[in-house]
């Protein structure tokens, strides 16, 4: 009986743990939208940050990547043309705890089936599946 006790706040201590990482990432996705390019990166400078420029035809932009390790996730900046924040986009590394992950926004935010997102106070969170990756924008 005592092993299944510890067994079962084992599983509650992890669960919150990765609720908590999930709510560290959403806070730090959420925080960029309308910062700029320069306070983005002074603002992760203590994690590894990738600076891309993006061009494809008529396509310009500009990209900032900040990993999270300890998070195991990567946060993506895209900028408009006046150098804002205008989407960020949250790639997890491990996609098994996807299904925690639908759970806990479920539990925190309202879903809005028609136009398929979370409602959050300053913004929306979508989940979207590619071939290859799945990640919340």
């Amino acid at each position: 009986m005592g092993q299944q006790t510890h067994i079962r706040t084992i599983m509650t201590t992890q669960t919150c743990n990765k609720e908590q990482a999930l709510s560290k990432l959403i806070n730090y996705a959420s925080s960029t939208l309308g910062l700029s390019f320069l306070q983005i990166q002074k603002k992760y400078n203590d994690y590894p940050i990738c600076l891309m420029y993006y061009m494809e035809k008529d396509a310009k932009e500009d990209i900032i990547e900040v990993r999270f390790d300890q998070e195991q996730a990567t946060l993506s900046c895209v900028f408009d043309k006046d150098a804002t924040c205008k989407s960020s986009y949250l790639f997890l590394d491990n996609l098994e705890h996807l299904t925690g992950c639908i759970k806990y926004l479920n539990s925190i935010y309202r879903y809005d089936y028609l136009e398929c997102q979370w409602k959050l106070p300053h913004c929306q969170l979508t989940l979207k599946k590619t071939d290859d990756d799945v990640y919340l924008y």
